[in-house]
C-alpha cells in the first residue's frame, strides 16, 4: 500500500472520488521507479513535491464510467462499472458524497 502523496490531496484529480487519490499516489511512486529503472532522470518526485507535468497529467486523467457525472438536460447520472467488492465500497462512497452534497428538499 502507497500512501497518499501530500501534494495529490491539492490536486483536483480528473477522476472522481477519495479513492482516486490512493490510485494517483500510487502511479507516481510507479512512474519514479520505472524511470528510475529505465536510468531516465527523476522527476522532482520528492516527499513534499510534484513536478508540473505530473500533476497536470493527473489533473487530466479520464476513466469514462469511473465514479463519472454526466449531465443529460435535467437529469444527472452517477455512473459507476465497479465489479468487484473494492471498487463497489469506493463507488458507494463516492456517490453518498455527491448525493449529501445535494440539498435534500430539492429532491
Amino acid at each position: 500500500m502507497v500512501s497518499v502523496h501530500p501534494v495529490i490531496t491539492e490536486v483536483k484529480l480528473g477522476i472522481a472520488g477519495t479513492v482516486q487519490q490512493s490510485n494517483a499516489s500510487l502511479a507516481v511512486a510507479l512512474v519514479q521507479e520505472h524511470l528510475k529503472r529505465l536510468d531516465f532522470p527523476i522527476l522532482s518526485i520528492t516527499p513534499t513535491t510534484l513536478p508540473p507535468n505530473i500533476i497536470m497529467a493527473l489533473e487530466n486523467a479520464r476513466w469514462p464510467g469511473r465514479c463519472e457525472t454526466r449531465m443529460e438536460k435535467d437529469v444527472t447520472w452517477y455512473c459507476d462499472g465497479a465489479h468487484t467488492a473494492e471498487s463497489i465500497a469506493a463507488a458507494t462512497q463516492w456517490y453518498s458524497t455527491m448525493y449529501a452534497s445535494r440539498d435534500p428538499c430539492a429532491l
